[in-house]
């Protein structure tokens, strides 16, 4: 029997094993309750979630020598969810963190389409829209095991030093006669902080203390996600597993409103998602002949991916976006899905989550001014000067040099964060265009759900029809900007975030 929300543990290779592991034992420590904080405690960024975006925006808080502290419900962190995708500004930033997906745990993807259910093609998707991205990673697009990807971050953040609590449940906010918002935890204990970072994922309880439980929005389809660890020979002999093709159908017969998607990650390993109409709250304990017979009539090699893996190895979750939400109010702010729940259908809950961290932190950054420097300290940073004024003939690169250990030492000293600050960096993160491409993708991705699981003879017609040569230039064109053109500085302004190292401290 399947479990809702049923988190499965990832076999990966001996050397990810051992990080892993001892990461995990790491993580599975929990904080005992603090009563009484020190003053200077309140001065810090408090992140509420560590998953993808939370622990994206500890890594670079830290590294720019903010003070932030990450606490997440669970004990134990373990592998999450299923394979994903990373398209588009997230790989240069990974890289930028210390995570090289086409060298570590991701495939860079050079055959995606979308297609029938009987297997005929309609559209291949152009993975050559942003030639930097191919040119640095193969592809504008590598999958990856979802869980892989957090325990990869989460490897980061703890041997750079990052502070983690785990076990402790958030239920609610307040504020503190300082001005300082406060959160409330199960087991009693507050914490205030010059900011509240809301990270805890489409169901965020951030995100329903500050706006109610209104703003989520059921799709009207749950998910089934399988992921077949090691794949039998049936499957590895299939067309789509010679080739590593990923693929989506999209056109499906009158009255089956479903919609599958297959996709591939390192070692063969295969991940697939079925979205069906299907009433929320409602699990399914007989799954993969409930899952066999919504795919009655597709193509064969649907089926076999299907009966090859074990039930055990199947989420069932129901699919939520987010009705628009302010993204901070009273130095509470949201990020990734807790500010815009995405339905999966376009891939990019994990990228803009990614995004929204580094713009965050970027804002912050430029906020926070440095912290005081020890006398010491100062006089070595005049002799330096002083020295690169005499020097101001030498090599570009010799200069360049200089300056990135300059900035690297004045990262190692943590900048205490004030209300005001935090407040000043939330208007310049909080920007229009960057909630007008946030919520363009959430609406773009909501209806391509609502298409693919509506099947009716015309509007199958009209999905063909807009598929093909020239109208689908048109969406071609709408994506490429939105994927690869807007936030594109991103990318290089993520690189005050390049890699640093502090002794590891794990509460």
């Amino acid at each position: 029997m399947t479990q809702r929300g049923q988190r499965q543990p990832l076999t990966t290779n001996k050397k990810q094993s051992r990080s892993s592991m001892a990461s995990r034992s790491s993580m599975a420590s929990n904080t005992t309750p603090v009563v009484k904080e020190r003053e200077d405690d309140t001065q810090r960024v408090l992140v509420i979630g560590a998953g993808i975006s939370g622990l994206t925006l500890g890594i670079c808080l830290q590294r720019a020598g903010i003070r932030v502290h990450l606490v997440d419900k669970v004990k134990r962190m373990k592998d999450a969810g299923s394979g994903m995708s990373v398209i588009g500004h997230s790989l240069p930033i990974l890289r930028t963190l210390g995570i090289d997906l086409p060298s570590t745990i991701g495939l860079p993807q050079t055959n995606v389409s979308l297609r029938r259910y009987d297997g005929r093609g309609l559209f291949q998707v152009p993975l050559a829209s942003d030639s930097d991205l191919v040119r640095e990673f193969g592809s504008v697009q590598c999958n990856v095991h979802r869980g892989e990807l957090q325990q990869a971050l989460m490897d980061v953040f703890v041997r750079e030093g990052g502070r983690l609590t785990t076990g402790k449940r958030f239920t609610g906010l307040a504020h503190a006669d300082t001005g300082h918002p406060v959160a409330v935890f199960e087991d009693g204990t507050r914490m205030q902080a010059s900011l509240i970072v809301g990270a805890d994922g489409a169901r965020s309880r951030v995100r329903s203390c500050l706006f109610g439980d209104g703003c989520l929005r059921y799709s009207g389809a749950s998910c089934w996600r399988g992921f077949l660890d090691k794949c039998p020979p049936a499957v590895l002999q299939l067309a789509c597993a010679r080739a590593h093709c990923m693929y989506k159908t999209v056109v499906h017969p009158t009255g089956q409103n479903v919609s599958f998607t297959c996709g591939w990650t390192t070692n063969d390993r295969c991940f697939w998602v079925l979205d069906v109409q299907h009433p929320k709250d409602i699990p399914v304990d007989d799954v993969v002949p409930f899952l066999l017979e919504q795919t009655r009539g597709f193509h064969e090699e649907i089926q076999t991916i299907i009966k090859a893996t074990r039930p055990e190895d199947i989420i069932q979750t129901d699919v939520y976006d987010c009705r628009s939400v302010p993204q901070y109010t009273h130095n509470v702010v949201l990020v990734g899905d807790a500010g815009h729940a995405v339905v999966h259908h376009f891939g990019q809950g994990a990228c803009l989550a990614i995004e929204d961290a580094v713009a965050l932190a970027l804002a912050l950054d430029s906020a926070i001014p440095p912290p005081l420097r020890q006398e010491e300290e100062g006089e070595e940073e005049t002799r330096e000067r002083k020295q690169q004024q005499k020097e101001h003939h030498q090599q570009h690169q010799q200069h360049q040099q200089q300056q990135q250990q300059q900035q690297q030492r004045r990262r190692q000293v943590e900048r205490a964060v004030t209300p005001e600050a935090a407040r000043l960096a939330l208007a310049s993160f909080a920007t229009w265009p960057r909630w007008l491409r946030t919520r363009a993708l959430v609406l773009i991705s909501r209806w391509c759900g609502m298409v693919y699981m509506n099947n009716t003879p015309v509007l199958n017609a009209v999905l063909t029809a807009c598929l093909a040569w020239p109208v689908n230039l048109i969406f071609i064109g709408i994506m490429k900007a939105l994927l690869f053109i807007s936030d594109r500085s991103l990318r290089h302004a993520s690189r005050r975030f390049a890699s640093s190292s502090k002794p590891a401290r794990v509460d």
